[in-house]
């Protein structure tokens, strides 16, 4: 999943508006895939009707469509075209044609390249995109509609509440932006929610002593220098940033990267049961709001690396931050 030159797959609709991306992103996107030996395929699902006397000319125009985007992007020559056709049917088949493309390929990452107009548009339940998150196999990169743009090396984010599936996913990240030779923001934001937990049998507030907050304070600020030190270890600069807030995170993450000018954010988006997006969790906000390009592992692509780390030696995966 994170082995190097990766194999890149870029989900595109040549029939939907998509907004040119800016210069120095498609620089970006050179330097990070097709300078490393990277291979990027640009894939349009279409519907595949057997019966159909139009078939051919239908597959024609969507395969000059996408070489015509390709090429109005300057992304010819490093980037190839193809046009898969949709054999599963449904609602959901274009993302099952996808993920069936996927495994076959053995793709490292996969990115979406808008989220500007219908099904490819908001991170709505249900959707292209975040079916698409929940079923891939490996990581998804999200494109954002208006990402940063600065001339200094990118600087990118990666939210942790340092549960196993964001470890997992932060050894994945880590591994994968290496050729962007960027640095690593590492963010926890540590919710206080009041003095007041709970109430007793009497109905007097039980109040938790200050001191229990500065040990909570200190032992995610040591968590965090260990994941820093790990992607140090692993040849990305990195630091931590611990902040405080009663409640809504997403708006502190999101401040965060608007302050540091972040080019990307990394975001592990699963639950437990590793089946389904938390509805209105941070991540998923974030892919709703956020204008930024977002990388995110799903919950099938954490189950893969759990799947790989249970086989030992043969793992492809870095190990995560001890802890």
């Amino acid at each position: 999943m994170s082995r190097f030159p990766m194999r890149i797959l870029l989900a595109l609709d040549p029939f939907e508006k998509h907004s040119k991306p800016h210069e120095s992103e498609i620089q970006d996107l050179k330097r990070w895939f097709a300078d490393s030996g990277s291979t990027l395929e640009a894939v349009h699902v279409i519907q595949w009707d057997p019966e159909s006397s139009d078939a051919a000319e239908r597959y024609k125009k969507s395969y000059d469509r996408l070489t015509g985007l390709i090429e109005d992007w300057g992304m010819s020559g490093w980037v190839t075209p193809s046009v898969l056709q949709d054999r599963f049917g449904g609602r959901e088949g274009a993302v099952d044609t996808l993920v069936a493309h996927i495994e076959m390929k053995s793709v490292d990452l996969v990115l979406v390249a808008s989220r500007g107009r219908r099904w490819m548009s908001r991170m709505i339940l249900g959707s292209f995109s975040e079916r698409l998150l929940v079923e891939s196999p490996v990581p998804v990169l999200f494109l954002g509609t208006r990402p940063v743009v600065t001339e200094l090396p990118p600087i990118l984010l990666f939210p942790t509440d340092f549960s196993p599936a964001s470890k997992a996913a932060f050894s994945v990240f880590v591994a994968q932006v290496k050729p962007l030779d960027a640095e690593i923001l590492l963010l926890h934001v540590e919710q206080y929610p009041g003095l007041i937990t709970g109430y007793g049998l009497t109905g007097v507030g039980a109040y938790l002593p200050e001191v229990y907050w500065k040990i909570q304070k200190e032992s995610s600020i040591s968590e965090g220098e260990t994941w820093v030190e790990y992607a140090r270890n692993n040849g990305v600069r990195a630091r931590f940033l611990l902040e405080e807030c009663g409640s809504n995170p997403e708006s502190v993450i999101l401040k965060i990267a608007v302050e540091q000018g972040v080019r990307l954010i990394g975001v592990a988006s699963v639950r437990s049961e590793l089946d389904k997006l938390v509805l209105g969790s941070i991540s998923t906000r974030l892919f709703r709001w956020s204008q930024m390009n977002v990388w995110a592992l799903g919950p099938r692509a954490y189950g893969v690396i759990l799947a790989q780390r249970s086989t030992g030696p043969s793992l492809e995966a870095p190990s995560p931050p001890p802890g």
